[in-house]
């Protein structure tokens, strides 16, 4: 499989492997943030930003040293807050992979990440939330309705 993968090119940066947004985990899941950041820079992305609860953030940032980890303000409940799509729709329009919902434990939260503007402004979305179809535009859905 690997003799089929090109090499990146001598010449190319970061910026030529693509750059990924993931919004993800809860206080309860930080894991599902970890998981989806390991596989983006095995596939290849070259810039990771990666948007989690604030206080998951600092322990986020020293387990992957290589990504830029941002804070955002979460829900009572530990998730992802949905007002945090305002900060994640600047970092979204500039890449070409974002997940977001990934550990996301409450539905609304969910929603309401995928109807906004992150999802909206980003040009090429992977989701992980049942209610998927509320995004307008091609998705990849990984739901997991045990968690729920």
């Amino acid at each position: 499989m690997l003799r089929d993968w090109p090499l990146p090119a001598v010449d190319g940066d970061k910026d030529s492997t693509g750059r990924v947004l993931i919004a993800a985990g809860s206080v309860q899941t930080p894991g599902a943030l970890l998981l989806a950041a390991h596989g983006c820079l095995r596939a290849g992305a070259g810039k990771l930003q990666l948007a989690t609860v604030q206080a998951l953030a600092a322990s986020v940032a020293v387990a992957m040293p290589e990504a830029l980890v941002l804070g955002v303000p979460q829900t009572p409940a530990g998730d992802l807050d949905p007002a945090a799509h305002a900060v994640l729709s600047d970092l979204a329009v500039k890449c070409s992979g974002v997940l977001l919902g990934a550990g996301v434990l409450e539905p609304a939260s969910a929603v309401a990440l995928l109807g906004g503007r992150a999802a909206r402004r980003s040009r090429c979305s992977a989701v992980s939330c049942r209610p998927w179809r509320t995004a307008r535009r091609r998705c990849c859905s990984t739901p997991v309705p045990s968690a729920w």
